[in-house]
């Protein structure tokens, strides 16, 4: 049985040369479409840089309006309230107590031999009473722990509490001192720095 074609040859022939040419003209179209795409981008980027030089002149204006508002209040007198509350503020910040530094205090003041487990600090009228749990290595640490505390000036008073031995020759104790509410204070210099 023989084959009948309904289509004619020459479209056969067409059809295949369409083919083989659009085949040939997609690396053409894909550049098409690369510049396409640069050319878009290009121009958003160039909108949103014109966006960004708006906002930078907007804002410089803004800058420029708070720069003479700031010149109207110095001639207003109005910085000399600002200078008497910065001083109020250094007042208060030379009253704040400063509980660190007690534990600055203690981490110079205890022996290597000596470590603490608790610290209660409260504030009293004339001092700084301070409860200390302690551990240490034998009886001489803490006789030397004892000697420190007593001969500093900052301590008004020492009491040593129960004592209790540990299992691996280390010995717990209690200490209760009375500080100098200097120690919370800070000099004017140090509460500038």
């Amino acid at each position: 049985m023989s084959s009948i074609n309904l289509l004619p040859e020459n479209f056969i022939k067409k059809k295949k040369e369409t083919l083989a040419e659009s085949q040939n003209r997609l690396p053409m179209l894909l550049s098409f479409l690369m510049i396409a795409l640069s050319i878009f981008a290009m121009s958003y980027l160039y909108v949103q840089n014109l966006s960004w030089k708006e906002r930078i002149d907007l804002t410089k204006k803004e800058a420029v309006k708070v720069d003479k508002e700031l010149d109207e209040a110095v001639k207003g007198n109005e910085l000399l309230t600002l200078e008497n509350t910065a001083k109020d503020v250094n007042a208060m910040l030379l009253d704040q107590p400063y509980f660190t530094e007690v534990f600055y205090y203690l981490q110079g003041k205890l022996t290597e031999n000596v470590y603490a487990t608790s610290i209660n600090i409260e504030i009293g009228e004339d001092g700084v009473p301070i409860s200390l749990s302690l551990i240490a290595k034998d009886y001489l640490s803490i006789s030397d722990q004892l000697y420190i505390f007593k001969s500093d000036p900052l301590v008004e008073s020492v009491t040593l509490g129960g004592m209790q031995g540990g299992g691996d020759g280390s010995i717990g104790f209690s200490l209760s001192l009375v500080v100098k509410k200097s120690i919370i204070q800070k000099s004017g210099e140090d509460v500038q720095n």
